[in-house]
Parts: structure tokens; sequence; C-alpha cells
């Protein structure tokens, strides 16, 4: 079995990468790359609910003297933005829930 050898990886420059050598070393590192992108991914997914709920309530408050300017601007935004009004509303519920987001160590 040949011993393992190092490769520069392109998108990382300048690091070196250790190729497997056997098939449950691949499948460790595999596995675990998998699980980190899910993680990264995961944890972008849940800054943009943040983000966007936090603009859409930070909008609303500078008009809580309209009536019906929430739902309104909901349905605006569901129009140009292709996401569903419910969903809109989830993120901004979610933003008011948890208004501070822990940072990620």
């Amino acid at each position: 079995m040949p011993a393992a050898r190092s490769l520069n990886r392109p998108s990382a420059p300048g690091a070196a990468v250790v190729v497997s050598s056997t098939y449950e070393d691949l499948l460790r590192d595999v596995r675990s790359a998998l699980f980190t992108g899910r993680a990264n991914i995961e944890y972008a997914w849940l800054m943009m609910f943040h983000d966007v709920g936090r603009f859409i309530h930070t909008h609303l408050l500078g008009h809580q003297d309209r009536a019906d300017f929430a739902a309104k601007t909901i349905a605006r935004l569901a129009a140009d933005t292709d996401v569903s009004r419910r969903v809109l509303y989830e993120w901004l519920q979610f933003f008011r829930c948890f208004p501070i987001v822990r940072a990620r160590n």
C-alpha cells in the first residue's frame, strides 16, 4: 500500500492535503467535509432568516402608526422576492423571538 502523499489544494492556497491511504480514511474525510459543509450552510440560512426578519421588523417599527402597513409591506415583499408571505412572517417572528444571535465559535 503506498504511503499518503501531500497535495496542494486549489481552494486553500499553500495548504497541504493528505491523500487518504485507505477507504476508511476516505470515508472519514468525506463525512467530516459533509458535516462541516452542512453546518456552514445551516448557519448561513439561520443568519439570512435573522437578517431578513430584522430588516422587516426595523422597517415596520418606523410605520407603526399605519394599521395595515405591515400586511401590505409583507404582501409586496412576497410578490417582489418570490418568497411567500407565510415565510416572511415566520422570519419576522424568528427575529422577534431571538433578537440576539450568539456569535459562532
